[in-house]
């Protein structure tokens, strides 16, 4: 008997290379359990890719056996594949914010974003670096059609032009987009996770300058694009502050360079050591944000004063957006006053800047469990465990595992 179809295509999302993207509706129950979730994207690959497209689902399958529900946060996560009208697709989570070249726009005529959403931005695709590189995968096409958005949350999607790697290996094929690609990319003299940091630099300079450096934007063609790659040696310059264009510290712009070094063994070794230096750059002085929150805190306990503490805390954020404790009190202010989604958006942007920090996961494991989402409040709060929560925290954070099934300290299942 001819198996009934289990998925629906609702519309396109979009279409590259070698497939497109569409939204789906799963038809069957069980499907839509063990996924945990009604819509999935599906990617249908175009006849003559579908050697490309199956490299793609062997990468995406091997990659997600291997991660952890933590590690997952900024990768895409893969589903599965299925027959759809006589073809094999792949099923991806559905991730429904967009790109971030939807947020962008077009260069040379993209909206730069703000510093702090810029870098909470670049923190969130830096750590799903960290995890395919980890995992021995050069992606080779970050660019901002390639990340997602979740609400605050970047996703690294399409795994069409990565591979596995082994020690030292050189990748010399010229995969990726020539606008991103690093020069040894171009030039086709090999390849390795470091071409990877030099798109990521591309991609954070668009966000910053909303535009490409090199002057990339004036030349029309790949191929003029290849070639001033491949042939310059001039360094990376940076506008000057101006209408629309922000102030860039310094030590950012020292990043950015670094990253953006022709030289492969000039540039950062690992998407670690990069998020390492935004971390050392942008740390405030969390007993400074500590104090004002207690000062702003203590003003909430009677309800005609909460607007204000609101307002203050919200200001907080603001002043400190590179503060895990800023974030954290905001999402406890709101959980506190029963608005439990504007708490969880809070705790999101705080954990897409300090995704190990143990309160931002206290927080957030709370806010899961306030959802319904027991497997993912485990999840955050053994990741508050782990990461060094307070006592008084951790009892709380072991009493609510417990009311979940799941005992702490221990793995939660992925």
């Amino acid at each position: 008997m001819e198996r009934a179809p289990v998925l629906r295509k609702i519309r396109r999302l979009g279409q590259g290379g070698y497939a497109e993207t569409w939204l789906a509706e799963v038809l069957d129950r069980d499907l839509a359990a063990e996924w945990q979730t009604a819509r999935v994207a599906i990617k249908i690959p175009y006849p003559e890719y579908e050697r490309t497209f199956k490299k793609e689902i062997q990468l995406a399958g091997a990659l997600l056996l291997q991660l952890t529900e933590a590690e997952q946060r900024n990768v895409v996560r893969y589903l599965g594949f299925e027959l759809l009208d006589g073809v094999h697709v792949m099923v991806m989570e559905y991730v429904p914010d967009g790109s971030l070249r939807d947020r962008l726009g077009l260069s040379p005529h993209a909206r730069p974003l703000p510093v702090p959403d810029a870098l909470a931005l670049a923190f969130g695709v830096l750590n799903g670096l960290a995890v395919v590189h980890a995992h021995r995968i050069h992606h080779r096409d970050i660019k901002p059609e390639n990340i997602l958005l979740d609400g605050p949350v970047p996703k690294l999607s399409d795994l069409g032009l990565a591979r596995m790697a082994r020690t030292h290996e050189l990748s010399s094929t010229r995969a990726g987009t020539p606008w991103y690609a690093a020069p040894e990319v171009v030039a086709g003299t090999g390849a390795d996770t470091r071409a990877d940091l030099w798109s990521f630099g591309m991609t954070l300079y668009e966000c910053l300058y909303g535009r490409l450096p090199f002057d990339l934007q004036a030349l029309g063609s790949p191929l003029a694009v290849a070639r001033r790659l491949a042939d310059g040696t001039d360094p990376v310059a940076f506008p000057a502050p101006g209408p629309g264009l922000p102030e860039i510290p310094a030590g950012l712009r020292s990043i950015l360079a670094r990253c953006l070094s022709r030289d492969p063994a000039a540039r950062y070794p690992e998407a670690a050591a990069i998020r390492a230096d935004l971390r050392a750059l942008l740390q405030p002085d969390d007993t400074v944000v500590a104090g004002l929150a207690r000062k702003l805190l203590a003003q909430g306990r009677h309800p005609a004063e909460r607007p204000a503490v609101l307002t203050g805390l919200q200001d907080l954020v603001r002043r400190y957006p590179y503060s895990p404790l800023s974030h954290y009190h905001l999402g406890e202010f709101l959980q506190a006053a029963g608005e439990p989604a504007a708490a969880f958006a809070a705790f999101q942007r705080g954990l897409g800047l300090h995704p190990d920090d143990p309160h931002l996961n206290w927080g957030l494991g709370v806010a899961l469990h306030q959802r319904g989402e027991p497997r993912a409040a485990a999840a955050a709060l053994d990741r508050a465990l782990r990461a060094g929560l307070p006592p008084d925290l951790a009892r709380g954070a072991r009493l609510l595992l417990a009311r979940l099934a799941v005992p702490a300290g221990r793995p939660t299942p992925t």
